[in-house]
């Protein structure tokens, strides 16, 4: 089904917010593909499951980030030069009839490299 996204970015480290997306997806069986605003060649594949999320980056570097609830999951980054891999935790998962928002960390050892909250703000949908 085609939906109207909005996907704000706020980076918890840097407290910059940023909109990543701003204009129509596709929502069919939990998984939401949109394109992102400035570099409309790169797409997004984000599935929302009941606890946990998989964010999916399909670009020259591919990334996939599995997100699970509370408990440490993995960040892929897929480049010409290999394959990288970083822990997650996903701390906060909420889901309304039109948004959706996740609060997560990504770790190189144990140092916090990521944190920040993604908002998809969605016309059209019912979830």
């Amino acid at each position: 089904m085609e939906i109207s996204i909005q996907l704000v970015q706020e980076d918890l480290l840097s407290h910059r917010k940023t909109i990543l997306a701003d204009g129509k997806g596709n929502y069919s069986n939990r998984v939401l593909t949109y394109q992102e605003k400035d570099n409309p060649h790169i797409k997004h594949e984000i599935s929302f499951c009941d606890d946990y999320v998989i964010l999916k980056r399909h670009a020259e570097i591919k990334t996939e980030t599995y997100l699970r609830l509370n408990k440490r999951g993995i960040a892929k980054i897929l480049s010409p030069y290999g394959e990288m891999k970083m822990d997650t935790k996903l701390e906060e998962y909420n889901r309304d009839a039109d948004s959706i928002m996740i609060r997560y960390s990504i770790y190189q050892g144990n140092e916090v490299v990521t944190n920040q909250t993604l908002i998809w703000k969605l016309k059209g949908l019912g979830i």
